[in-house]
């Protein structure tokens, strides 16, 4: 009986002294449906948003963002975050981040182009900050685990993998995000007669000059046409790395985002930001999500259970 009060009594006390101290980031890719509803129960709950510039210059003074914040983030960089998103953000007055991957702007029709993106941030709503050039894969054991298929055919990552040259039989390897391991570097044999002796892994070195030029280029792109710096990454995937980390922060990147659900302090962990994606984002299920997540404590506990 009095260890069970002894648990109450210190979750009562944690749940008090963590109660205003987390900072919940949400993840979308496409803009939901019911986004506008979303936005309404931020505003109903008077929360504060943020861009990720804001971050980061607080950041840069060692500030805590206020109470009763949280965090707006899309991944990819899709048409629709600038027809249906932006439109509510501007109405709500709320702002949010945008992650993109470059290679897909401007040449994807599903995907922003430059002028939309320069639009969005001149609005000083929405930031944009670094999803890799290409979200490209890599193979990462030279094990095969199965022969391609048809739908592998269509498949633009392994396609790019082997030069535009896969074929139906192919060995296919386990594949991983190309920012989280040494790559299998396939030889010239390889591409020839598939030649599964004429495969190897990538050098460090190597490893190092294909993540820094993707990197760079997703950074170049970017600060060229917004005319700012851009500071913080979000993992492809969600596929974290400590290997790859160390190449992109010589990029001068300090902030990378997870797709781990969880929470966050108030003065942010730049190493591991904690994001919260729903595959469907009832608006009961945001509102709860919002306000476990805004107590740390409970916000550590969901991350346990997720």
């Amino acid at each position: 009986m009095y260890i069970l009060l002894f648990i109450i009594l210190v979750f009562l006390i944690f749940f008090f002294i963590y109660k205003d101290e987390g900072v919940p980031t949400f993840l979308f890719h496409n803009t939901p449906t019911n986004f506008e509803e979303l936005l309404k129960v931020l505003q109903r709950s008077k929360v504060h948003t943020y861009t990720f510039d804001e971050v980061y210059d607080l950041h840069l003074q060692q500030l805590p963002v206020k109470v009763d914040s949280c965090l707006l983030t899309f991944d990819d960089g899709y048409k629709d975050n600038y027809f249906i998103a932006f439109p509510l953000l501007k109405q709500y007055k709320a702002k949010a981040t945008i992650f993109i991957n470059t290679a897909s702007i401007g040449h994807d029709p599903e995907y922003l182009n430059w002028n939309q993106i320069r639009e969005m941030y001149k609005s000083g709503l929405v930031d944009f900050e670094l999803h890799s050039h290409r979200h490209a894969a890599v193979f990462m054991d030279t094990k095969v685990i199965r022969t391609a298929n048809e739908d592998d055919l269509k498949d633009w990552n392994l396609q790019y993998l082997y030069r535009n040259e896969l074929k139906l039989g192919d060995p296919i390897f386990k594949t991983r995000s190309a920012y989280s391991e040494r790559a299998v570097k396939f030889e010239e044999p390889f591409y020839q007669n598939r030649d599964l002796s004429a495969i190897r892994f990538e050098t460090d070195d190597e490893a190092f000059e294909r993540i820094s030029e993707d990197v760079n280029l997703n950074k170049g792109l970017i600060e060229s046409n917004l005319k700012k710096e851009v500071h913080f990454f979000c993992w492809p995937w969600g596929h974290r790395s400590e290997f790859g980390k160390q190449i992109i922060k010589k990029a001068g990147i300090i902030g990378f985002l997870s797709t781990k659900k969880g929470t966050n302090p108030r003065k942010i962990n730049m190493d591991h930001i904690q994001r919260i994606e729903h595959r469907n984002y009832t608006v009961f299920k945001f509102w709860v999500t919002l306000k476990v997540c805004q107590n740390l404590f409970l916000g550590r506990i969901y991350q346990l259970l997720s």
